[in-house]
């Protein structure tokens, strides 16, 4: 028969003030994401907090704080308890602090674990999953984590992994194409890339108005749709600038069985507007008398 102050028959409610709420099964925190990390991580350093407080002025009557210091039962959710008089501390089970001290206002922190530790759990499971789809598809994980940044069709599906832990059959099956694209993606703009920078390492100039005969490489050719029908544009680089402008026909049909006009030397007269985002470049209108150098 227990005769301590903190037993049934000595019992004052009144006599204790709460100090903090328990939940003595806590895990590890487990998993690099999520917004319950902090939470939890917050929630492991003041359950070290009050194990040393329990050290100091613990009753310690069943030597741990995983069983309620009134009654004897085992519990998960519980307050920390401190008895005014001789500053003694307790740990009481939910049941015991709601109906025998008549505790309240902490069913919100414990419904708040319970959804952190359902987290977890849930983050657990499919972590099991995932290492399992690894170990049986390394070259697909492999694919997925080496050009996901490359493409977001890869990214959509490496996500879906991480959250599901698996992906379908099919799914698996369209990754080595993806990564192809990806890659081949990938070689071409780091190409482009250096030949934007080779460009812009070039000395420019601004670009000339009015009525001019220029002469230059014509670096690339676009088919647009005119209020005739199709016509033919084209990027020249001149000496220092660069023009935009409708290829002439007279080229076009120069350069028609030859493999097109990209890569030809070409000298035209035609009206240059300067471009008001960049000096070195101008758009070109009416151009005429337009021959292959």
């Amino acid at each position: 028969m227990r005769t301590d102050i903190h037993s049934e028959k000595n019992l004052k409610p009144e006599d204790y003030e709460t100090l903090d709420y328990l939940y003595t099964k806590a895990p590890e925190f487990f998993g690099s994401a999520g917004a319950f990390a902090d939470e939890m991580s917050a929630f492991r350093v003041d359950m070290k907090r009050i194990q040393k407080m329990l050290q100091e002025r613990g009753a310690n009557i069943h030597r741990g704080w995983s069983r309620c210091d009134h009654c004897g039962a085992y519990y998960n959710h519980g307050v920390l308890l401190e008895h005014r008089e001789t500053r003694e501390l307790i740990t009481v089970g939910w049941i015991c602090a709601e109906e025998r001290f008549s505790v309240s206002n902490f069913e919100w922190k414990r419904k708040r674990i319970e959804k952190v530790m359902k987290q977890i759990k849930h983050r657990r499971g499919i972590f099991a999953k995932l290492r399992t789809f690894a170990s049986e598809n390394r070259e697909a994980v492999h694919l997925l984590n080496k050009y996901h940044e490359k493409s977001k069709f890869i990214d959509s599906l490496r996500n879906q992994l991480i959250n599901k832990g698996s992906l379908s059959r099919l799914q698996i099956d369209c990754i080595p194409k993806a990564a192809e694209r990806a890659a081949t993606w990938a070689a071409k703009a780091a190409t482009w890339a250096a030949e934007k920078a080779e460009e812009d390492a070039k000395p420019k100039v601004p670009a000339p108005e009015g009525r001019v005969e220029i002469k230059g490489e014509v670096l690339h050719t676009r088919v647009d749709d005119g209020y005739y029908g199709p016509v033919v544009k084209m990027m020249v680089q001149c000496d220092g600038f660069k023009v935009w402008g409708t290829a002439p026909d007279s080229v076009l049909s120069e350069t028609v069985n030859n493999g097109g006009l990209k890569g030809n030397t070409i000298k035209f007269r035609a009206t240059l507007t300067r471009s008001d985002r960049d000096e070195s470049f101008a758009f070109a209108k009416r151009p005429t008398n337009a021959m292959i150098v």
